[in-house]
């Protein structure tokens, strides 16, 4: 445009097409670094470039939607499975999942105590932060070895692993629960009671529930910690 305004209101299209290009690769160097931030673990195991490939692949299927940059790469998982040469390694894809529910946990809201414990007819919500990872592989195990000042395991699990995903005040920990907590980790998101929860689950998964009180999954009783 020109007239009244007496230069372009546009700038000439060189330097326009400059100005998004600088743009468009400043939104694209911090996705990628939000990536990178929130998936440690995935970036260690494949190495340095080949996460550099696997996030420029997902941000150009999945951009961010949310400023939050420190929220970004949910769908990272998914897209590991649809490059066939991952295949290879197939655990990747739940080291993934598992990250992700690292991050969801470490932004979740704190849970507000139960007054007093629930009686079987109520139910015993999940805390916020809490989430699980059930893998063929053994993806809690491969997470803690990745860990800052970790020690290599002398050997991996040969089975997979029930990786819980819990947070106490603001450290997230991860660690591998009995198999048999699944169910009951299931009905409890779905919010069952307790009572419909002891009627359709074996007594195994049951007997899990003190478990995921003392670790922190469950909704605190006022004046016990996790």
């Amino acid at each position: 445009m020109s007239g009244r305004f007496g230069r372009p209101a546009i700038p000439a299209g060189r330097e326009a097409a400059a100005a998004i290009a600088v743009h468009r690769n400043n939104a694209l160097v911090a996705a990628q670094t939000a990536l990178q931030d929130n998936y440690p673990v995935l970036r260690a195991m494949i190495g340095a470039d080949g996460f550099a490939a696997l996030a420029l692949r997902h941000i150009r299927r999945q951009p961010p939607a949310d400023p939050r940059l420190c929220l970004y790469g949910r769908g990272l998982a998914t897209t590991i499975a649809r490059i066939r040469p991952l295949a290879a390694w197939p655990w990747l894809a739940d080291v993934a999942r598992l990250e992700w529910l690292v991050v969801r946990a470490l932004f979740a809201a704190d849970a507000k105590p139960l007054r007093a414990p629930p009686s079987p007819s109520q139910r015993w919500p999940l805390a916020p932060a809490t989430g699980w990872c059930a893998s063929p592989h053994p993806v809690a195990t491969l997470w803690a070895a990745h860990q800052p000042r970790a020690e290599w395991p002398a050997a991996f699990p040969d089975h997979g692993e029930l990786a819980l995903v819990t947070r106490a005040g603001a450290g997230v920990q991860v660690r591998p629960v009995a198999r048999d907590a699944l169910p009951l980790l299931d009905a409890l998101r779905a919010g069952k009671t307790l009572a419909d929860a002891a009627s359709a689950l074996p007594p195994a998964a049951l007997a899990q529930l003190p478990t995921l009180a003392r670790v922190g999954a469950l909704i605190p009783i006022h004046g016990e910690t996790a």
